[in-house]
This record gives structure tokens, C-alpha cells and sequence, in this order.
């Protein structure tokens, strides 16, 4: 049988948008279930249902050289990720996940690019559950990156997690790799209760941030 979810299809995506409220949305798609992307600023969601995909992105950030991009003063609530049946989308990757390309260019938009800068600040999510994701927390900024690139300057500051529950179908509960050019500050997490499978040793990840609130030590990655 083939999935009924056409992959890299996304839910909702905010661009160069302010001021926007989403609520009571019921999203089954092959990506980003909601996407924040460059530019967005005083957003709300609330209430949000994601079956398959990515889950909640900020990002992709710092794709077009000669730009910057801000995502800022965003709030985020009652959002569950839930992996519906492999028939018919296979995949729940995230739980909410934040993304910028390095400071390196390789090609162009919309499969290339890279060069931008900007920042995100004053993120908050509350009361997230995860049902089976992959992975219920990142950040990477590396992304379409190759090694020896210049590392991202989009500086990624004050994030709040509050109530965060359910369960992940792999032992790596977090995973938050942050430029060594601009480390993540202030990164706090409140109510963190998200469970690995059965048997296997949480896993948490951490490079190049300051975070607190984490229920146990968040080490570098291993190489």
C-alpha cells in the first residue's frame, strides 16, 4: 500500500508575517505540520493537532545570503504531535525543532543557499505532548551544511518550554546543537516529561548553549 501523505508538504507556514493568530487547527501532512519562518513576528497558535510529518519548525532560517531573518515574540500552546498509522504516513519526526543554515553558500533557493543572518528571540511553547516523535526537541544550525563550513551567525536566544509531555519511539529526547559563532542563550525548560521506549537510557544533547531545567545532563555529542 502507499501512503496517502505526499512527503515535504507542509501544514501551515508564516513568512514575513505579524500579528497573525492560528487556532484549532487539524493538520495531517508529509512535513511541517506549522512552520515559523523568516520574518514572523507576534504569532500565536493555539489548540494545534499535528498527524505525521516534522512537527512545530521554526525555520529554515538564514537560507538567502543577502537577508536577515527574525523570528520573535511567538507563543506557542496545546499542541499535540501524533504518528498516525504507517499506511498512512510513516513518519513523526518532531516535536518542535528550530533550523538555520550555516554562514557557508551552496547553491541557490529553494534547494541551496545559506549566508543569512538574523535571529530568534522570545519563543515560548506550552503544554506540548508527543505521541511516539522521533525526536521531541532540537536545534540545528547546520542545516544543507557541509563540513568546513562557516558556522551560522543567527543567534538563538530565550526559549521556554513549559509542559512537555508524552513519549519518543528512540531514546534521544533532546538534541540542541547551536553554532559555535553564536551560542543559544537562555534556554529554559519547565515540566519536562517526556519518555523514553521502555528499557533504553534517556539520551540529551547539547553543544554550544546555555540551557537549564533539563532532568538529567545534557552532554556534547559524541563524533
Amino acid at each position: 500500500m502507499v501512503s496517502s501523505i505526499v512527503w515535504n508538504t507542509d501544514g501551515i507556514d508564516t513568512y514575513r508575517s505579524d500579528s497573525i493568530s492560528l487556532i484549532d487547527w487539524d493538520v495531517s501532512t508529509g512535513d511541517d505540520c506549522l512552520a515559523i519562518k523568516g520574518n514572523s513576528t507576534n504569532i500565536f497558535a493555539s489548540n494545534i493537532l499535528c498527524r505525521g510529518g516534522e512537527g512545530v519548525a521554526i525555520g529554515s532560517l538564514g537560507q538567502y545570503q543577502q537577508f536577515n531573518d527574525i523570528v520573535e515574540n511567538v507563543h506557542i500552546e496545546n499542541v499535540r504531535t501524533q504518528r498516525p498509522p504507517a499506511v498512512v504516513q510513516p513518519n513523526m519526526i518532531s516535536g518542535v525543532y528550530f533550523k538555520t543554515w550555516t554562514s557557508s553558500v551552496h547553491g541557490a533557493p529553494p534547494t541551496g543557499g545559506g549566508g543569512g543572518g538574523g535571529r530568534v528571540n522570545n519563543v515560548t511553547v506550552i503544554n506540548l505532548f508527543h505521541d511516539d516523535v522521533t525526536t521531541p526537541v532540537r536545534i540545528f544550525q547546520n542545516n544543507g551544511g557541509q563540513p568546513g563550513d562557516i558556522p551560522s551567525k543567527l543567534q538563538i536566544s530565550n526559549l521556554n518550554f513549559v509542559n512537555l509531555v508524552g513519549s519518543a519511539n528512540t531514546s534521544q529526547l533532546v538534541d540542541l546543537e547551536c553554532s559555535p559563532a553564536v551560542p543559544c542563550r537562555n534556554i529554559r525548560f519547565q515540566n519536562f516529561n517526556i519518555q523514553a521506549p521502555k528499557g533504553e537510557k534517556p539520551i540529551l544533547t547539547c553543544s554550544n548553549i546555555s540551557v537549564t531545567g533539563l532532568p538529567g545532563s545534557c552532554n556534547a555529542p559524541s563524533n
